[in-house]
């Protein structure tokens, strides 16, 4: 009975006389936000780690100072440990790329010896002034 309803009120409409009005009706355009992109968030274990830091110093305060000083050194120690991780991680991946880097180069020599490796291009013809050519003449 809906489509009914519906159809019939299209059929009204057009037999009233009203102009169009430009619009389409029932559709609606979203807004556009205004401003940037929205501010990254941390990503999960970083917001972790920061709440579990935040634990254990509230944790550290309620310690007797002995042991409050041993966890904050092991603390630091810990993050002495995470550094130098980081570090060697980094001249590890320096040292993949020439490495690799070394290997290809190897091995397109390899390859050219063998006479499988890639031809060469023709030389580009340099751009500049082109010399008249004079035309002999016949005599």
């Amino acid at each position: 009975m809906a489509a009914r309803k519906s159809s019939a009120k299209k059929a009204g409409k057009k037999a009233s006389g009203k102009a169009p009005s430009g619009k389409k009706g029932g559709k609606k355009k979203k807004a556009k936000k205004k401003g940037g992109k929205k501010a990254a968030r941390a990503p999960m274990a970083d917001r972790t780690l920061k709440a579990m830091e935040k634990q254990v110093k509230s944790f550290e305060k309620q310690l007797p100072k002995n042991l409050a000083s041993m966890l904050k050194d092991l603390r630091q120690g810990i993050h002495d440990l995470e550094k130098q991780i980081d570090k060697a991680r980094k001249e590890r991946d320096v040292r993949w790329d020439r490495f690799e880097r070394q290997v290809r180069v190897d091995t397109k020599r390899a390859l050219k010896r063998m006479g499988l490796g890639p031809t060469k291009k023709k030389a580009a013809k340099k751009k500049g002034k082109k010399k008249a050519s004079r035309k002999k003449s016949r005599r």
